[in-house]
């Protein structure tokens, strides 16, 4: 996305001062001195930010402060301060693939999940995402990021979401809208399917998976998704979401999560040839002790205005910090202003680290180092700040008469600076920073949900799915999944884990024993560390759910996080943001 300015502008103007800036949606992204070498009709090439833009209409603002040298102010009105802007000034948009395109009549699988869901925020979507009763981890990520892509583009509209076995959907499914994944098979849930007349992409042969779309022969790698009316609710609706093979279901249900590849899908149903990309997070390797704000969650933050403003960041630590934790931050501000009397000051905690002079003329991207002393870090939360200090350039001949507008004030962080900790501290492992590390970079590719074995214990396992959804900001979700029975040596040591259900359903919990706050044994019964007593009182603990996060003792670079509780109905995940401890506990 780039626009394309001709301009030109007086000779004779004072280029110490004289300056040119343009604007997107009020957001400053390009701003220029005008010398008498940039005085001809030139052109200037912007790059406009895509996080920037509008989806309907978007604002180009291009602001001038032009004066005479020596002039002071009896140079207003004078007829050399004049710039144009030429007619040839054009606009260029980088579409994703598929668009601009005209809006398909419902049911309309390009615009899932909002031709799925009830239109009502004042609705709670009851949604049974349905997998063999004795599931693959393809079925099983297939569900996880159906979930996921159901809250991510649902416009936050309510969701309650169940996970539950083939044999048990048709009386999950009658309570409102329903998800089949998998394969196709036996058993009632494809009989009915089967019998649907209305299906656009019937099947046609249940032993081989053989679906036909017209005249068209599908190849047994390619996915299915179909979006049907319900064959167990009247009211409801159904999509279908298969393929003869494994990696048919996988592709399906990656093009439902991806923003690009479900813009290409049109009408109540698609055959899915390719397999969407599902990108690596592109920021620090996974490391608890190196990450960048993007790692975060954070984009790049621009603050406005002239004197003071500051923008801060959260993140966390476990255990003492030795000396040699850094951040590498990145920056830029404005060049309009007065160098003597401008400043940035990094602090940590309340704590002032660093203040450091302004320079008019180094306005492009900065790297500043700054120390973090062992003193001034905190075990748990962590709050860095950043503060603009913007004067502007309004002395000598001009001062007293020389207006610079508020607008043309800015400063702006880089969400690419970045933390470093020394070894013998980490970061993360606290749910003060989820999603972070699960969520790393907008993408998960680091991270496994781990489910219990059983497909009936699976029930809650869609509500982690979108919690993460909610910071992914990758094309593809792809949230990684398996059960604790499969989960490989390479995974629990490579990876960052969430582990969901009871001990007695999920055997990794059994396996991390003390080394959790808070255990749950096959009773439902709590128990909790002699330092810690966040159930004091509770005399009933299955009604408790609890949620913690440790360091994994399968790699000090990865964590952990537990959602469990004294009962299955406690073991839902509840959104953790803002706390600084690594527990958490509610009660029903």
């Amino acid at each position: 996305n780039t626009l394309t300015l001709v301009v030109s502008h007086g000779e004779i103007l004072d280029p110490a001062v004289s300056t040119a800036t343009a604007f997107l949606n009020d957001v400053p992204v390009h701003s220029w001195f005008l010398t008498p070498d940039t005085a001809r009709q030139r052109e200037i090439t912007i790059p406009l930010p895509a996080s920037r833009l509008k989806p309907n209409t978007n604002h180009i603002e291009i602001r001038y402060i032009m004066r005479l040298p020596r002039e002071g102010c009896s140079d207003l009105g004078h007829p050399s301060l004049t710039a144009t802007v030429y007619k040839q000034t054009r606009l260029r948009y980088q579409y994703l693939p598929g668009f601009p395109k005209s809006p398909a009549e419902e049911p309309d699988l390009g615009r899932f999940p909002l031709t799925f869901l009830n239109p009502s925020n004042g609705y709670t979507n009851n949604v049974a995402l349905g997998v063999p009763d004795n599931p693959s981890d393809s079925d099983l990520r297939a569900a996880m990021n159906v979930a996921g892509a159901l809250s991510r583009g649902g416009e936050n509209r309510p969701l309650n979401l169940r996970l539950v076995p083939w044999s048990g959907l048709p009386v999950a499914a009658a309570e409102g809208d329903s998800v089949v994944i998998g394969r196709p098979g036996a058993g009632p849930v494809w009989d009915a399917l089967s019998n649907l007349r209305s299906a656009p992409i019937p099947l046609t042969d249940r032993a081989t998976g053989q679906f036909r779309y017209g005249t068209q022969a599908i190849d047994r790698d390619d996915g299915i998704i179909e979006d049907v009316p319900s064959p167990w609710n009247p009211n409801g609706r159904t999509v279908v979401v298969s393929g003869a093979t494994d990696e048919a279901v996988t592709k399906a249900a990656l093009s439902l999560s991806g923003t690009t590849a479900r813009a290409n899908l049109v009408g109540a149903g698609a055959v899915v040839t390719a397999k969407p990309s599902s990108p690596s997070a592109t920021g620090t390797s996974g490391s608890l002790r190196d990450f960048t704000l993007t790692d975060l969650g954070y984009g790049d933050r621009m603050l406005k205005g002239w004197g003071l403003s500051n923008v801060s960041y959260v993140f966390t630590t476990t255990g003492v910090t030795p000396p040699g934790a850094k951040v590498n931050l990145l920056f830029s501000h404005t060049k309009v202003i007065n160098p003597g009397r401008s400043s940035l000051v990094v602090s940590l905690n309340g704590v002032p680290l660093l203040d450091t002079q302004l320079k008019a003329d180094i306005t492009d991207r900065q790297t500043l180092e700054v120390q973090l002393p062992p003193r001034t870090l905190r075990q748990g939360r962590n709050i860095l700040t950043i503060q603009f200090g913007l004067t502007p350039l309004n002395s000598g001949p001009y001062e007293g008469c020389y207006y610079v507008p508020p607008d043309l004030a800015w400063g702006e962080v880089f969400s690419e600076s970045s933390v470093h900790l020394p070894e013998g501290s980490t970061g993360g492992a606290t749910l003060g920073s989820f999603p972070f590390p699960f969520v790393r970079s907008g993408a998960v590719s680091d991270t496994l949900i781990v489910l219990p074995d059983a497909a009936g214990a699976m029930e809650y396992g869609p509500a982690i799915a979108v919690e993460l959804a909610k910071s992914i900001t990758a094309d593809v979700l792809d949230i990684g999944v398996t059960t604790a029975g499969r989960l490989t040596t390479e995974q629990r040591t490579t990876k960052h884990l969430i582990l969901i259900g009871q001990p007695q359903d999920n055997r990794l919990m059994g396996e991390l024993g003390d080394r959790l706050p808070i255990r749950v044994d096959n009773t439902g019964r709590v128990i909790r560390g002699a330092a810690l007593d966040p159930l004091a009182g509770v005399r009933d603990t299955t009604t408790v759910g609890v949620l913690q996060a440790i360091v994994s003792p399968f790699n000090p670079s990865r964590a952990i996080l537990v959602v469990t509780g004294g009962s299955p109905q406690t073991s839902p995940v509840r959104r953790p943001y803002g706390r600084a401890s690594n527990t958490a506990c509610w009660r029903l």
